[in-house]
């Protein structure tokens, strides 16, 4: 499945040109394809299960020309965030992976989180959510940006998103939405996109753009299972 569509995922990236984007569910070969796919970035994180290569990646990439990485980490979401780890009731160990970027031509500065929160622990989802603000807020300047990024394997009425929404701006809060509503499709073609499990959060900085692509494949078949975010912010003079 991967080989057939790896292509024309890195042409929709290619097409997009983000500055910096997170992926979910990335294994060691599909982070190295789109390494070699994509030569104007570079990456940042580690597989779930051992911290190096093994398990999914929630990584980030950046365009090395146009930012300066400045810090970098990854923890797992979970009672003890810096060990190899699965939380609460979670099924899998779960991760998130920041940066600090400077943008070289503005020198202006963003945090960038992504993350994957688990499909089956309810108190998981919560949990890594609260976890997730408090590492934010322990790390962050009150008035630096910061981009929140991931699959959250939860809807907006659900708990993990009020608590988010609660320390981070909804985009759909200040800008019209553009595209369907939901983000997850299920390799489905017929799927009806009403369900929104994926989410761009932000704070101290200002929307300018926010998008669900439901951009398919030559074939008419989905590029991926979810449909990925398009976010343009501008950090703030």
């Amino acid at each position: 499945m991967w080989d057939l569509r790896k292509a024309e995922l890195i042409e929709q990236i290619k097409q997009i040109a983000p500055t910096s984007f997170g992926v979910q569910e990335a294994t060691y070969n599909q982070m190295q394809d789109l390494r070699a796919g994509l030569a104007e970035y570079n990456y940042v994180g580690v597989g779930r299960d051992d911290g190096k290569t093994k398990g999914e990646f929630s990584a980030i990439f950046f365009k090395k020309d146009e930012l300066r990485l400045i810090e970098e980490s990854t923890f797992w979401l979970s009672e003890t965030p810096e060990n190899v780890s699965v939380g609460w009731d979670a099924a899998l160990p779960r991760i998130c992976t920041y940066a600090l970027f400077e943008h070289q031509e503005s020198k202006r500065k963003y945090w960038h989180f992504n993350t994957h929160f688990d499909h089956m622990g309810v108190n998981a989802r919560a949990e890594s959510a609260k976890l997730i603000a408090s590492k934010i807020g322990s790390l962050v300047d009150g008035e630096e940006a910061v981009v929140l990024s991931g699959d959250f394997n939860a809807e907006p009425q659900e708990e993990p998103i009020l608590v988010l929404r609660n320390n981070f701006q909804d985009p759909l809060e200040t800008v019209n939405l553009r595209g369907p509503v939901g983000t997850f499709n299920g390799f489905d073609l017929d799927a009806i996109l009403d369900r929104r499990i994926d989410y761009i959060f932000f704070k101290e900085t200002r929307v300018v753009n926010y998008q669900h692509l439901d951009t398919k494949r030559s074939n008419n078949r989905w590029i991926s299972d979810h449909l990925p975010i398009y976010f343009k912010f501008k950090l703030d003079e």
